[in-house]
């Protein structure tokens, strides 16, 4: 799912820090969280349509911190 370049600066970088733009229903963001071996990741993604939302809500971990920064759209905080 994930580019092997994608997966290995998530290895290597230590409490790595991503910005997704268009999480869509959370699939990547969940992949780049399984990802990170060397440390504590820092994800932060945008999904603008509010169905999609809604599927990153059921897709992503408990964990996962979501802010409403806008009607039009979620901004997801790991």
């Amino acid at each position: 799912m994930l580019s092997q370049k994608v997966r290995h600066l998530l290895n290597v970088t230590p409490n790595p820090v991503v910005v997704e733009l268009g999480a869509c229903d959370g699939r990547y963001t969940q992949a780049m969280l399984m990802c990170c071996l060397n440390g504590t990741p820092r994800i932060i993604s945008f999904e603008p349509d509010p169905r999609n939302v809604v599927l990153c809500h059921k897709q992503l971990p408990p964990l996962v911190e979501f802010q409403n920064k806008d009607p039009a759209g979620t901004v997801c905080a790991v």
